[in-house]
């Protein structure tokens, strides 16, 4: 889904999750960590594991953002002036 958004919307996504199990009470959530860096074209760039928290650090080419919006122009073909259908509530009208 991350890979997704990235390619969407031509740009880098920082996709960050915690590692590890939280428990409050009797109740238990566990968390599957693998926060990771996707770049415009939805390549993972950089991941951190699921074991232990990590600090993830990479380096990100601007020019890629640019180079995405160019050849996948999936903002600039939207249709805009469809968008104000959606906002409507039928129980306004």
């Amino acid at each position: 889904m991350q890979k997704s958004h990235a390619i969407a919307n031509g740009t880098y996504v920082a996709a960050i999750n915690r590692v590890g199990v939280e428990t409050k009470g009797r109740k238990k959530i566990e968390f599957w960590g693998n926060s990771m860096v996707i770049d415009p074209s939805g390549k993972i760039i950089a991941k951190a594991g699921n074991k232990k928290e990590d600090i993830l650090v990479c380096e990100v080419d601007y020019k890629k953002i640019d180079t995405a919006r160019q050849h996948w122009p999936f903002l600039r073909d939207r249709r805009t002036e469809f968008y104000k259908d959606i906002l409507k509530n039928p129980e306004d009208e």
